[in-house]
């Protein structure tokens, strides 16, 4: 099975930036903002979990 990862950005410190991984490459992300950090953050790991799941 396939796994695809999210995790936050590790390029520069881009609050709400989440980088979706696969198999150990960075194959895209997720950028929100508008809200605090974390809020930005979580909302885009949401994001790419309704679509990945």
């Amino acid at each position: 099975m396939t796994r695809i990862f999210i995790s936050p950005t590790s390029l520069h410190d881009a609050g709400g930036a989440v980088n979706i991984e696969l198999d150990g490459h960075t194959i895209g992300a997720v950028g929100i903002s508008g809200l605090k950090n974390m809020e930005d953050t979580n909302t885009s790991k949401a994001g790419i979990a309704a679509i990945i799941n």
